[in-house]
């Protein structure tokens, strides 16, 4: 049992090979950034608070910069994330706040990107997503499935609930 805290920890060193590393010891993302982390263990679970600024999460497919740029670092949000030493179940939230994503396949670039990124184990819900995307905005949920099989393959379901933009935007989506 115990508790633990830390600052400006480097994430591609000591978080990205535990978190985003697949079964047969491949990266699925690479993560950039620093981040301020508390938390507890004991022999059952790990549990922890993080906050960080401009956290980049990269994929085959997508650069996500999770923002948060903010001077006063009482505002920041935090970020959770607990896992059960037994199961290997594990969740968290994920705050993005004035970030950005760019899907490098279309070289589509959202910005003022907002959300709180839900994760279960294999699966994304980003709740309430805020952003821009060539002058057009958007607001909605997103769904990801991770847990089909082969590299690469997954399911995104996205239900957007508003959407603002002149024709001549929606013609360059």
């Amino acid at each position: 049992n115990g508790t633990f805290s830390a600052k400006e920890i480097p994430l591609a060193k000591y978080v990205a090979p535990f978190a985003f590393t697949a079964e047969d010891g491949t990266k699925e993302l690479n993560i950039e950034g620093k981040a301020n982390f508390q938390g507890q263990f004991d022999h059952m679970a790990l549990s922890m608070e993080y906050t960080g600024d401009n956290i980049i999460l990269e994929g085959e497919d997508f650069i996500l910069n999770t923002g948060t740029d903010l001077e006063d670092t009482t505002q920041r949000p935090l970020a959770t994330y607990h896992l059960n030493f037994a199961t290997l179940e594990h969740c968290g939230v994920l705050p993005v706040r004035l970030g950005t994503y760019l899907d490098k396949n279309r070289g589509l670039l959202f910005t003022d990107v907002s959300t709180n990124m839900k994760m279960k184990d294999e699966h994304i819900h980003a709740v309430d997503v805020e952003c821009f995307c060539l002058g057009a905005y958007f607001r909605g949920d997103i769904d990801v499935d991770l847990s089909l099989p082969g590299k690469g393959v997954l399911d995104v379901a996205v239900n957007i609930e508003t959407m603002q933009a002149k024709v001549s935007q929606m013609s360059a989506l």
